[in-house]
């Protein structure tokens, strides 16, 4: 789903709610101690989280480079938008990002399981032709009803930035599906190029409107829209969609059984990430939104890095056949992560409030931000138990319990921030999210276990996330002295080589291990 990062704004990949191509050889116990996974395990999962940290890191980083653009662009534009027209193009975003999920009803996600199937490629195909007539469909409805729907939701009418979101969401629905069969396919060029289109070319075209037109809300959203529409042409030059024959109704309907509770499960997921902001914005303003817009930023970073990493990991657990195989995957994977995690939460808690100076003005009050931003960097210990767990259920077929779970902790997150962000500002619903985040992942954790069993994270792994996080919380309330900062700077910058060294570990040892012949992707 294209998450926001406003601006400018980070397309994310058609994930599910949820380097180099490693060289032959064969070092499997290397790959086995670099994540302290099972040294029993079967060895082509072994080589598929070779995989995972080598050529499947490569989608990761051109969905981070978007992620990295936009935090270039984020300090651009809040000084030429101003807070009320930045505020105004997170709202719009927001709307976007609820009407994408629709548009794309999961078929992102059908796409990549389906085509690993027999004839899966022609099938790849048919869906991708659906999902542009779904997509019309939706758009059209969404559009025509927006005078109604819009005031609703605060904002002063239907506004040209609200109409352009709508028409951005359903191109993007498009592009969603044509960039997962991409992914499944390992087809790195195009997906490439369709990725720069809606990440580079959009925050420059975005910029150019501000800049050369008005600095309004409007000009920026038309920019990714225009660069958006670009995309899709080429996405769909890539791919192209078959047409849906009769006798196609049936595995299409199969599809859509499967998908269709994703949506209601991505729809909650965005309400775990954005809701908050469409409550502040009630309760606090356009303002507030912008303030705690800019301490989410930075503090969801491992959040959306995560959700992208997911993207690029789902192809390869949907391609194992062995249930076997994918319990030691999904536990392999996970611990790794967790390892990972470690660093980045330290390193983020220790760099916040230096990032803070450079991204916002000081109107933007950036050291009372400093607990949003703990609330906010601690939540992506829940969320990648969760997504562990959400992978499981995928590949086991039990969509309707992501869905289950993804509503009722979006219900507990909404109603958190009705009662806290009236009491406690930005920091009540930060904490709203956290308290959501792990409610979500010990709902999903219930049935993953059962669906696919899975070695547990041993007692090392657990004490170094518990630590991190208190750690984390000391540090938000330090004071922001001119010795603090410098502090701060050198271990965010001794966190990173930490991350640096542990990640090259894991693909150093990743690009030792022999890739299966003849294995997709």
């Amino acid at each position: 789903m294209d998450d926001a990062f406003e601006p400018g704004i980070a397309h994310s990949p058609p994930a599910a709610v949820i380097s180099a191509v490693p060289a032959p050889g064969a070092d499997v116990a290397a790959v086995s101690a670099a994540t302290d996974t099972n040294p029993d395990a079967p060895a082509d999962v072994h080589r598929h989280m070779a995989r995972l940290f080598g050529r499947d890191s490569v989608y990761l980083v051109l969905w981070a480079l978007q992620l990295g653009l936009a935090a270039v662009v984020t300090p651009i534009a809040t000084r030429l938008l101003g807070t009320t027209a930045f505020g105004g193009v997170v709202a719009a975003n927001a709307v976007m990002q609820v009407l994408f999920v629709v548009v794309c009803l999961g078929l992102s996600t059908g796409i990549e399981k389906r085509i690993f199937e027999p004839d899966g490629l022609n099938k790849a195909r048919r869906l991708m032709t659906l999902s542009i007539e779904l997509a019309v469909l939706c758009t059209a409805v969404a559009y025509a009803t927006g005078p109604y729907w819009a005031r609703s939701f605060g904002f002063d009418g239907f506004t040209p930035a609200l109409r352009y979101a709508v028409l951005w969401a359903g191109i993007s629905g498009v592009t969603a599906c044509g960039l997962g069969m991409l992914r499944a396919q390992d087809r790195l060029l195009p997906f490439g190029i369709v990725s720069l289109v809606q990440s580079v070319v959009a925050e420059a075209l975005s910029l150019a409107l501000v800049t050369w037109s008005a600095a309004t809300a409007d000009r920026f959203v038309l920019g990714q829209l225009i660069a958006q529409v670009v995309a899709t042409v080429w996405v769909l030059a890539a791919v192209r969609p078959a047409w849906v024959r009769r006798v196609d109704v049936g595995f299409a309907l199969a599809t859509l059984a499967f998908t269709i509770p994703l949506v209601p499960a991505m729809l909650s997921s965005f309400a775990l990430t954005s809701a908050n902001r469409l409550v502040i914005q009630k309760q606090l303003g356009e303002v507030q939104v912008a303030r705690y817009q800019i301490a989410y930023n930075i503090g969801s970073i491992p959040i959306l890095l995560l959700s992208l990493l997911n993207g690029a990991w789902m192809p390869r657990f949907f391609s194992l056949a062995s249930a076997r195989d994918r319990s030691a995957l999904v536990a392999a994977a996970r611990d790794a992560l967790y390892r990972l995690l470690v660093p980045v939460i330290l390193g983020l808690s220790l760099g916040a409030p230096l990032v803070l100076r450079v991204w916002a003005p000081g109107s933007y009050q950036p050291d009372r931000l400093m607990i949003v931003l703990f609330f906010t960097v601690v939540s992506t210990i829940p969320f990648a138990a969760g997504l562990s767990a959400t992978r499981a259920l995928l590949m086991s077929g039990h969509s309707g319990t992501i869905a289950v779970s993804s509503v009722l902790a979006a219900a507990v997150n909404i109603g958190l921030n009705v009662v806290l962000v009236d009491d406690f500002g930005l920091s009540g619903a930060a904490f709203a999210s956290l308290v959501a985040y792990t409610v979500l992942y010990v709902l999903l954790e219930i049935r993953a276990h059962h669906a696919l069993p899975t070695p547990r994270t041993t007692l090392p792994i657990m004490v170094a996330l518990v630590a991190s996080s208190v750690i984390c919380w000391g540090l938000s309330l330090l004071p922001p002295t001119a010795w603090v900062l410098a502090v701060r700077g050198a271990g965010a910058t001794a966190c990173a080589a930490w991350f640096l060294v542990s990640a090259r570990r894991l693909s150093r040892s990743g690009s030792h291990v022999a890739d299966p012949a003849g294995a997709q992707p």
